[in-house]
C-alpha cells in the first residue's frame, strides 16, 4: 500500500514555502556561477564556460550575455 501511494503521489508532504534566506542564497549562488563563467570565458576556457551555461539551462535557468555583463533568469 505504501509503494502504491508513493507511486501515485498520495499523502506526500506539501512543498515548504521558500524563505527570504533561501531566495537570497539562490541569487548569491547564481551570481557566483555567472562570475566563474565570466572568468572562464576571459581565460578562453570555453569548455568550462559552456558546461556552466548548459548545466544551468538543464535546470531551467537562462543566462543572457549583455554588454554590461551576464544576467540570469529563473523559470
Amino acid at each position: 500500500m505504501r509503494e502504491l501511494t508513493a507511486i501515485l503521489g498520495v499523502f506526500r508532504k506539501p512543498p515548504h514555502a521558500k524563505t527570504g534566506q533561501e531566495t537570497d542564497l539562490v541569487g548569491k549562488l547564481l551570481d557566483l556561477l555567472v562570475e566563474l563563467r565570466a572568468e572562464s570565458r576571459k581565460k578562453k576556457d570555453f569548455g568550462t564556460a559552456d558546461r556552466i551555461r548548459n548545466g544551468l539551462a538543464e535546470m531551467g535557468i537562462t543566462l543572457e550575455d549583455r554588454k554590461d555583463g551576464t544576467a540570469w533568469r529563473l523559470p
